[in-house]
Order: C-alpha cells, then sequence, then structure tokens
C-alpha cells in the first residue's frame, strides 16, 4: 500500500512541476493546456482538449478590477467570430485547494484569462 501512495505523490507532484505559475507566463510564447473544459454561449459550448496550444499575445494589469488578463492566441481556431460567456475555472494547487480564473473566448479567437491579483503567482492550467 505505502508503494501505491508514493507512486501517486510522485505522479501529481510530476505534473504540478510541469505546470506554469501564471506570473511566469511571457509574451509570444506557446503552452499547452493540461486540462480540458468548455465556455458557453447561451445554448452552444465550446469544448478546448487537454493539450490544446495557446499563445500569449499580451498581458494586462488592470487595477480597477485588480485582475491580470491574459490574452492567447487558440490553435486550432475554433472559428474566428466565435465569442462565448466568461466561466469560471478551478484550477488544483500543489496545496490541494483550488483557486479559480475567470475565462472567456472573444471574437478573433483570443482566449482571455482573468486571474486575481492575489492569485498571480499560484498554477495555471497551463504547460
Amino acid at each position: 500500500m505505502k508503494y501505491w501512495v508514493v507512486l501517486l505523490f510522485v505522479f501529481t507532484s510530476a505534473n504540478a512541476f510541469s505546470q506554469k505559475s501564471w506570473s511566469s507566463l511571457k509574451k509570444g510564447d506557446s503552452y499547452k493546456t493540461t486540462r480540458s473544459f468548455s465556455l458557453f454561449l447561451d445554448e452552444r459550448e465550446f469544448s478546448f482538449q487537454e493539450n490544446t496550444k495557446l499563445t500569449l499575445k499580451e498581458t494586462i494589469k488592470d487595477n480597477s478590477i485588480k485582475v491580470y488578463i491574459h490574452k492567447f492566441n487558440v490553435s486550432p481556431c475554433p472559428g474566428r467570430n466565435i465569442q462565448s460567456d466568461l466561466e469560471l475555472i478551478e484550477v488544483p494547487q500543489q496545496n490541494g485547494v483550488s483557486s479559480s480564473v475567470g475565462v472567456s473566448l472573444s471574437r478573433g479567437c483570443s482566449l482571455e484569462v482573468f486571474v486575481d491579483m492575489s492569485e498571480y503567482n499560484t498554477l495555471s492550467f497551463l504547460k
């Protein structure tokens, strides 16, 4: 039984170490999602699979609402004129607690991620 616990710990730790923190992301770099998630607009659903490629095109610090906004180009693009509502996505952390980020898809295939300033050094859903 001890061996299974050790293997589980090693596996989950390795995944956590491959994840990037929001604050470590660099403009122009490409990343892949570590999980699947869905965004919605009315009754339409837009699914993003694990390993979807995202390229960071800009990061904006918005002091008025106390968030950093990461804007990514999505590849492959599900449709240039598609947009979604803002959805909250849970991001598990190494300490077992989850943080949340707001995610939406805007026209032009831009995925926007809203990260609270107090959680900017937490793990992202990107590797």
